[in-house]
Parts: structure tokens; C-alpha cells; sequence
């Protein structure tokens, strides 16, 4: 996948050098010391709500073998004028989902989602059979 940032072609790399730089951002620090990465976990999720700040943490770790690699500045500047923002973050998600390094905890992420999804319309439905059962 490529972006075009300040008119250069940055060229994005959703690969395992791409997951350990997003666990270098997102982690979980144990007692004994011990990192675990948490860096898909705690962004792709966060793709679903529209989290601009997560897209961009995203880019921006895709973005680790670019030649000219984006700054942080850039890349906001980029996010602020692309016109179909929508678009960006269903090609990024597709993008994880389909790749060697990320597809298998990104669907798995993905099928969560839906299920909790699923789980609060149901609770609400029932909700509300309840409130109009008790008004009567």
C-alpha cells in the first residue's frame, strides 16, 4: 500500500517489522519486566470507532522501511486533507487483515468485535422488551 505525503510516495509495510514497531508504542509492562506487545490489540479496535490518533499510529508504523519516512507532522497534515478519510481506514484495515503478520489477530480482533456488537443489540433489545412489559 502506498500514501502520498507532501507530494512523496511513502510506501507501507504492514509486515512483522511493522507489528514489533507498533508493540514498541503499545505494550504491557509484566512485574517480572517482561514487554508484551500490544500494539494491534490496542489499535485496530480503535479503527472501528474512527480513532484518527490510531490510524495515524498505524501509518506511522507501516511507514518503517520509507525512505523518506514521514514525521509525525506530515503525517497529520496528510490525515487533515485526505478527502475520503473513510476509505483509508477500511484499505488499512484490509490491508491487516490480509497480511501474513497481522491477518490472524486482526480477524480474530475483527470477529470479537462483531460478536460484542451483536451481544449489546441483543441486551438492548431485551432491555426494552423488559421496560415495555413492566409499564403495562
Amino acid at each position: 500500500m502506498q500514501i502520498s505525503v507532501n507530494g512523496k510516495n511513502i510506501e507501507l509495510n504492514f509486515g512483522i517489522r511493522f507489528v514489533k514497531e507498533l508493540n514498541e508504542k503499545f505494550h504491557i509492562t509484566l512485574d517480572s519486566g517482561k514487554r508484551i506487545g500490544s500494539g494491534l490489540e490496542e489499535t485496530v479496535p480503535m479503527l472501528f470507532t474512527g480513532d484518527i490518533l490510531a490510524l495515524e499510529d498505524i501509518l506511522q508504523a507501516a511507514a518503517w522501511g520509507a525512505e523518506n519516512r514521514p514525521s509525525q507532522e506530515e503525517l497529520e497534515d496528510y490525515l487533515d486533507s485526505v478527502e475520503d478519510i473513510e476509505a483509508l481506514f477500511d484499505e488499512v484495515l484490509g490491508e491487516l487483515k490480509n497480511q501474513n503478520a497481522t491477518r490472524k489477530k486482526t480477524l480474530a480482533l475483527v470477529a470479537d468485535l462483531e460478536e460484542r456488537a451483536k451481544a449489546e443489540a441483543t441486551l438492548k433489545k431485551t432491555q426494552k422488551i423488559l421496560k415495555s412489559s413492566t409499564k403495562k
